[in-house]
């Protein structure tokens, strides 16, 4: 989950709101990839058809433009589960590296990132320490 790491800080940063403002939950169905609560408790957020990187990296590659999706639709008639839980810091120990550098701001989710490219299972081993 070293990406959702480095979601916590993109979030930090690109909505400048405090550690704080952050909260982690698990969606095991992945549909939901972001949610965002308002002043007002209005939410919105980013709801994709289905557990694939395709709308995203296109988005990210076309933008301004809206060109149309290879992914899957969204078919709200279908039967299924939207299911949210807290997540197990144990099992993904990089939300809490993702959470300190919001905490600490500055550079700390560049040298995050960068250790991530460049090892980031000897973080997690305890061979480099961040």
């Amino acid at each position: 989950m070293m990406n959702k790491a480095l979601e916590i800080i993109e979030a930090r940063w690109c909505l400048t709101c405090g550690r704080k403002q952050i909260e982690v939950v698990v969606h095991p169905q992945s549909v939901v990839h972001s949610l965002v609560e308002f002043v007002d408790a209005l939410s919105g957020g980013s709801i994709e058809s289905a557990p694939d990187m395709k709308l995203p990296i296109q988005y990210a590659l076309t933008y301004p433009e809206r060109w149309p999706s290879p992914a899957e639709r969204l078919d709200l008639t279908k039967n299924f589960r939207w299911e949210f839980e807290p997540p197990d810091h144990d099992k993904f120990p990089a939300l809490e590296l993702g959470l300190e550098c919001a905490r600490a701001g500055g550079t700390t989710g560049a040298v995050l990132k960068r250790r991530e490219r460049g090892g980031g299972g000897r973080i997690f081993a305890r061979r480099i320490e961040v």
